[in-house]
């Protein structure tokens, strides 16, 4: 490896030219591909590190779906139950007895 001298002039033609060691072409090149390679290594240990979480994140996801399964709960064949509707002479005798919903109080207290 030889070594690149480069001269700056300060002031041309004053003399006072002074001499700026330059690092070889080698050696920036070397420098060069350690820098690349560093990089290149951290990002495969953060694309490791994302790997080992979604794998984490994958196993859990599997196993609550597997207890869902399990729990037999199930969705089909379930129907919802239809609120009974009042007959005119039901709401009469339930304000008779003096039963009130609490819309009916809200009501009743205004005067409607």
């Amino acid at each position: 490896m030889v070594d690149e001298i480069e001269t700056i002039k300060g002031n041309e033609g004053l003399g006072t030219d002074t001499p700026k060691e330059k690092k070889p072409v080698a050696v920036k090149k070397e420098e060069e591909r350690k820098s690349f390679l560093k990089q290149a290594e951290e990002l495969a240990a953060r694309n490791e590190k994302a790997a080992e979480s979604m794998q984490s994140s994958l196993e859990r996801m599997e196993e609550i779906a597997a207890r869902k399964l399990m729990g037999g709960g199930s969705e089909a064949g379930q129907t919802m139950e239809k609120p009974k509707e009042e007959t005119p002479l039901e709401y009469t005798e339930r304000i008779g007895r003096g039963e009130y919903t609490e819309e009916e109080k809200g009501k009743f207290a205004k005067g409607e």
